[in-house]
């Protein structure tokens, strides 16, 4: 394969196909991921795609296709089963297939907090990416809160939420703060709260906000 000008160019076609009916060997779940409400993305060079609930397995939806590529010729036609195309199926960053760096740390904390957040209204889930968000500021937590109660206040019942604290980074002086927050809207809105890629402490004080009774993760 070949970049260039944001573009991928495939040079020439292998001989292993990526998407299957079966595996001899299973190193990860999806099936179990969904149950835990876990977002699985399958990112390849030509395309991505997401699995969305669907009876005990679940099934593959596309949602982003490399520039470049033609759906049926480049994708389609090297699989084995037809996985469903996202009706608001889009193009990769065409930065991604250029020669210059990417910028990942200044889009991330550039993100603003409507793109972090997805909501699920089918299966009451929240998804919350907080991954590279630096929290340096009392503001920034009062707009976190300010968000979430917009968005959660109006539906009239509670959500199970998946949080992703990659990379995240709060001031040590703001942590009592950011916990009281995450509390208060824990008692508000959530029904269960599962959090991922959280350093030690920040994980051991969110996780202490948990009621005994609720399964921790």
């Amino acid at each position: 394969m070949q970049f260039q000008g944001g573009r991928l160019h495939i040079r020439g076609e292998g001989c292993t196909r990526k998407f299957v009916r079966a595996v001899e060997h299973r190193t990860f779940s999806g099936r179990e991921a969904c149950k835990r409400g876990q977002r699985v993305l399958y990112v390849t060079e030509r395309c991505v795609f997401q699995l969305v609930p669907d009876g005990e397995q679940g099934s593959l939806e596309l949602i982003e296709i490399a520039p470049g590529i033609d759906l049926e010729r480049d994708v389609l036609a090297h699989m084995d089963f037809m996985p469903s195309i996202s009706p608001n199926l889009r193009l990769m960053d065409a930065a991604l297939f250029a020669d210059e760096p990417v910028g990942l740390r200044e889009r991330l904390l550039a993100t603003p907090l409507a793109k972090r957040c997805e909501l699920d209204l089918e299966h009451r889930l929240l998804f919350i990416n907080f991954e590279g968000l630096a929290v340096d500021e009392a503001s920034d937590i009062a707009d976190i809160e300010q968000h979430l109660t917009a968005l959660l206040e109006p539906l009239g019942h509670r959500v199970a939420v998946v949080v992703n604290y990659d990379s995240c980074s709060i001031l040590p002086p703001l942590i009592d703060e950011y916990s009281a927050m995450v509390k208060r809207l824990t008692e508000r809105y959530y029904s269960r709260v599962t959090r991922y890629g959280t350093g030690g402490f920040l994980k051991a004080r969110l996780e202490a906000l948990r009621p005994a009774a609720e399964p921790g993760v």
